[in-house]
């Protein structure tokens, strides 16, 4: 939606390719259109993802920094410290697809 006119424009989840990954419902974005074409758009920096799966926290693990996959609310999956626990929202950076904090 244009922020100013409030117009509406429904771009296909193939024009994101992966980046889908970083995308939630209501995630503002830039975009760039051509004759009602998106050609070229730009992910915010970060965004926060809820953690939907993830092993158990890690003993120790904030002493020895180890990671673990998670599985997030979008699909992405990702390395996280052992602490982050299933339902813990966090936030990740879209150049990389890093965990960068707790959000």
């Amino acid at each position: 939606m244009d922020q100013e006119t409030y117009d509406q424009t429904t771009v296909p989840k193939q024009v994101f390719g992966d980046d889908i990954l970083y995308l939630k419902p209501n995630t503002e974005l830039t975009a760039q259109f051509h004759e009602g074409i998106v050609v070229a758009y730009t992910l915010p920096a970060t965004v926060d993802l809820e953690v939907v799966d993830t092993p158990p926290i890690i003993k120790g693990a904030t002493a020895t920094n180890q990671l673990k996959d998670a599985k997030l609310e979008t699909g992405l999956t990702t390395r996280v410290p052992g602490f982050i626990v299933i339902g813990e929202k966090i936030r990740i950076s879209t150049d990389t697809g890093q965990y960068q904090s707790r959000a």
